[in-house]
């Protein structure tokens, strides 16, 4: 008896000390048992046949958090006859396979994976509507509590990029808007902190010459956002600090 207890507790102490993490290279994830590989899981396009009908794609991708403790499993379904995503979803997992939650949007909404981003404890769960436009940002933590609503369906038409301050205080955004018939690029801040934003024009349609903006917020609120050359750098409040073009 006392021989079994000794056993049940060194297996209680081994599965406490197992060291579980996970990697991602490419469309790979690859699980590691005390720092030795457990397993490898590729991922990317599965391709169903189904008799008389088109056939059935689900896509999958994952984010990993910076710790390599969890990660997010991204799906998404269509026909090969289809356009349009007939449904996604997303899930996180931990280190050793195990699902802790999962969400499927709403009818009429979609997870968009790239504006998906993952952080040690919360995520950024970025939805749109079937056309990809309507985009939605919601900060939610491992537990699935949804902590913040930064970006609201409705309030701009389109999003290219966000970024968030290494503090996690500030997110700045690439967004558009139509203006006289066209799309319109506008910088959208908000501060986490407070609930205040600001948004402003850009100067230049980016959506006429296909041209891209580069955006890095510091911990200050300090915003840099560059286009081709030129740098705009604008305070936590909106102001207009500096612009200047590199030589």
């Amino acid at each position: 008896m006392a021989g079994s207890a000794f056993l049940f507790i060194n297996m209680i102490l081994a599965f406490l000390f197992l060291s579980l993490t996970v990697d991602l290279t490419g469309d790979t994830l690859t699980f590691y048992q005390n720092n030795a590989v457990a397993q490898r899981l590729v991922l990317g396009e599965k391709v169903t046949h189904v008799d008389g009908a088109q056939d059935l794609v689900v896509l999958e991708q994952a984010r990993i958090s910076p710790d390599r403790q969890h990660y997010l499993l991204y799906t998404e379904s269509y026909r090969t006859d289809l356009a349009e995503t007939i449904a996604t979803r997303l899930a996180l997992y931990d280190a050793g396979q195990r699902r802790q939650w999962e969400i499927i949007p709403a009818d009429g909404r979609m997870v968009s994976f790239p504006l998906t981003a993952m952080y040690d404890g919360f995520i950024i769960l970025g939805t749109t509507d079937l056309n990809h436009r309507q985009p939605q940002l919601e900060i939610i933590d491992y537990r699935k509590k949804v902590k913040a609503t930064p970006v609201r369906a409705g309030t701009w038409q389109q999003m290219v990029k966000y970024e968030l301050s290494p503090n996690r205080h500030y997110l700045a955004a690439h967004v558009k808007n139509p203006v006289n018939a066209k799309l319109w690029d506008y910088i959208y801040f908000i501060d986490l902190r407070e609930g205040t934003d600001w948004n402003v024009p850009f100067p230049f349609c980016l959506s006429c010459t296909r041209g891209t903006l580069t955006l890095k917020v510091d911990d200050d609120g300090r915003l840099d956002v560059k286009y081709k050359n030129e740098h705009r750098i604008y305070s936590s409040t909106g102001q207009l600090l500096d612009a200047y073009a590199e030589m």
